[in-house]
């Protein structure tokens, strides 16, 4: 590519990206595909199985079904990643060909938070499930676990 196909490309993907965060999502002109950055926020019940989580496992491997609490999906306490608050563990060699292993551990940081000790950013802004930025007021774990549903904030999202 020459430098003008490169600069145009940079600049349609700048304005794709604006477009992804601030008017709630946009076809991507390039590829067609739909382009959305997602606010997440920690809700009570990431905060509960993170809390749960910690008492069970400490800094030991873990199958996300056995943290999993009622009918909450997996989907979401792995969205705990994005804060720092546990990681996924790597693929072993021979793995099955699944996308994740299913294993996790609550990080150093996720114990802190656990523990009263740290605030995380209520939301996080994130891309092709990628972190891009934080968002919002600092909250501690009991902030979270005291969070109501509001509908109209979620359907704003």
């Amino acid at each position: 590519m020459d430098l003008f196909q490169d600069a145009v490309i940079t600049e349609m993907r700048k304005a794709t990206m604006i477009a992804a965060r601030d008017e709630g999502g946009k076809h991507c002109p390039c590829c067609d595909q739909f382009v959305k950055v997602y606010k997440r926020s920690i809700n009570k019940t990431m905060a509960r199985q993170l809390i749960h989580s910690w008492h069970n496992f400490g800094h030991e491997w873990f199958h996300a079904k056995d943290v999993v609490l009622g009918s909450a999906s997996a989907g979401d306490y792995s969205k705990l990643k994005f804060w720092g608050l546990i990681e996924k563990k790597p693929h072993e060699e021979g793995y099955n060909g699944k996308k994740s292993s299913g294993y996790w551990r609550v990080t150093p940081k996720g114990a802190a938070f656990v523990k009263f000790q740290i605030t995380v950013q209520k939301y996080a802004l994130v891309y092709n499930n990628r972190l891009l930025d934080f968002e919002g007021d600092a909250v501690n774990i009991v902030e979270c676990l005291e969070d109501r549903f509001e509908y109209n904030e979620l359907m704003e999202r």
